[in-house]
């Protein structure tokens, strides 16, 4: 598909007059039309409060909060760009300290979305060019020879280059510079613009372009281009400033029914990839931000901080993902850059989500309707979508009476099944009463892959597991990650995956199948979905 193709989204747009010398009758105009979107806009905003309930609302929301076990909520609801709706909902911390509007929380891939913004605006002033291959901008290399030649800021920040994510390596990494040294060992699943495939690296690569070509951080004009104009006074981009904050919510994790307040370290690994998910902010800052990006980029009084060439590039659909389901609301599902890009029961939708270890961001805005849904959470979970889009049916589609709660419910129980099912099948192929082929003491040691770093097996007293521990420099300190045990034959499996909360000593997480040949010679592994790793022993 080309790259000129039509945004899928746009804006009207009112003829100017060329007539140069009828300036008091331009001033009417002007003037007429400013005092007509402002009460448009006052009309909307009073006029969704009266015919939304938001009691009702809120209540369903206090009662999905506990039935799927979150800490704190914090939604709110802008339309005609007024902030319509904010409410904290349950508590912040293991204190019970109230969520309010006001509480910032980690934003996870909705910060993406900003360094596109960024990015767009160095191209605006001629720093960058989206068409630009990479290599070219940066000492970047690729895998792929054809990455390597052609691939783009575009291709980078709609997640088309092919390459899967590697989130793992972004876990026990030290720098963002040794992750994109890392980029030209990621093994390519497709061709470049073949499939999307999500990347947070990607992002890391194109946000630190977008730095080094404004003479700063990415921090630095991601303040200048957007937190600064908006007035997002709140709004951080340095996860080690957010203890400091006054009114800020701690991570949470669900261990069986229980809330536990996990330390600010968990996500640490974040600053290696600020481009792609550091941002920490409000629902009253974001609210500033969904009204801005539904003016189409132009501040309240009109200004406007982004060319209509550029945002058009933003909001134009580069990826297409998925087949069509044909009886759901949502269609023609694609990435933009930095947004997924939807019908929403016919209505263009652009939204994103984003996770971090504790943290889950839904943000959906429906531009055509000027509506933007924020809901902001502590707690790992998949609420984000049902507050928001029973939300944007009750505002917009009353007589749709869709229960997305009940989804919610349904999906996780066919998951739930399917995992068990799974498990049993595991279990029953299993070849019991084999033994490896050298050995126990024999896998002990340490192996390592070029983009994961280094593991290493360490017997534990009992002699039947080993402990896994992983680092991404030897020089540097061990990673504890979990517990390894033989399962058949030459093959081992993941009993205990720290990252992933697993633990099941019947059922492996992951299966470590090894190579022998007299010797020991390294492990084939999938520990992340659909990348193919292979850790060599270390002599």
């Amino acid at each position: 598909m080309s790259d000129e193709r039509q945004p899928l989204l746009q804006a009207s747009r009112f003829a100017q007059s060329s007539n140069a010398r009828d300036r008091f009758g331009r001033f009417f105009v002007v003037s007429v039309l400013l005092a007509l979107t402002w009460f448009a806009g006052y009309w909307m905003a009073t006029n969704s409060n009266k015919a939304m309930d938001w009691t009702a609302i809120s209540s369903d929301i206090e009662q999905w909060r506990n039935e799927f076990g979150v800490a704190g909520i914090a939604v709110g609801v802008v339309r005609g760009g007024k902030l319509v709706f904010a409410k904290g909902f349950g508590a912040r911390n293991k204190d019970g300290d109230d969520v309010t509007p006001d509480t910032l929380f980690h934003i996870g891939s909705t910060s993406k979305a900003f360094t596109v913004f960024s990015v767009a605006s160095l191209v605006d002033e001629k720093k960058l060019a989206w068409k630009t291959p990479v290599t070219a901008l940066h000492s970047v290399e690729f895998m792929d020879p054809a990455t390597n030649k052609q691939a783009n800021l575009i291709d980078l920040l709609c997640h088309r280059t092919g390459i899967p994510r590697y989130d793992l390596a972004m876990w026990l990494a030290s720098t963002s510079s040794e992750m994109i040294r890392k980029i030209k060992h990621m093994v390519p699943v497709a061709q470049l613009r073949e499939e999307f495939h999500y990347n947070n690296h990607m992002f890391t690569l194109a946000g630190t372009i977008a730095a080094d070509a404004y003479g700063s951080s990415w921090d630095q004009l991601v303040q200048d281009r957007i937190l600064n104009p908006l007035r997002m006074s709140s709004t951080l981009t340095d996860p080690k400033d957010l203890p400091h904050a006054r009114d800020h919510a701690r991570a949470f994790s669900n261990v069986n029914g229980t809330l536990v307040q996990l330390p600010y370290e968990e996500n640490d690994w974040v600053n290696v990839a600020k481009p792609a998910g550091s941002i920490m902010s409000s629902v009253r800052d974001l609210s500033k931000w969904v009204a801005f990006m539904n003016r189409r980029a132009a501040l309240e009084n009109g200004t406007q901080l982004l060319s209509k060439p550029q945002f058009d590039q933003i909001i134009t659909q580069h990826m297409p993902i998925g087949v069509p389901v044909s009886d759901s609301p949502i269609q023609l599902m694609g990435y933009g850059l930095g947004w997924m890009i939807d019908s929403y029961r016919g209505k263009p939708r652009v939204w994103h989500n984003g996770g971090l270890i504790g943290y889950i961001t839904q943000i959906d805005t429906i531009p055509s309707e000027d509506l933007a849904v924020i809901v902001l959470t502590n707690t790992e979970n998949a609420i984000g979508p049902v507050i928001s889009q029973t939300i944007v049916d009750r505002l917009l589609f009353p007589a749709v009476k869709f229960d997305w709660a009940q989804n919610l419910r349904k999906t996780l129980e066919s998951a739930r099944l399917k995992a068990k099912e799974a498990r049993k099948e595991i279990i029953e192929k299993r070849q019991n009463n084999t033994k490896p082929s050298l050995g126990f003491e024999k896998f002990e040691g340490v192996y390592v892959e070029p983009v994961m770093g280094y593991l290493k097996l360490t017997s534990m007293k009992d002699k039947r597991y080993f402990t896994m521990e992983m680092t991404n420099d030897l020089k540097n300190q061990w990673k504890p990650m979990g517990v390894v045990g033989h399962w058949e034959n030459d093959v081992f499996g993941i009993f205990e995956m720290r990252i992933a909360k697993y633990s099941d000593y019947d059922a492996p997480y992951k299966k470590l199948e090894f190579r022998v040949k007299d010797e020991v010679l390294g492990f084939n592994a999938e520990i992340e979905d659909n990348i193919p790793l292979y850790f060599k022993r270390m002599q």
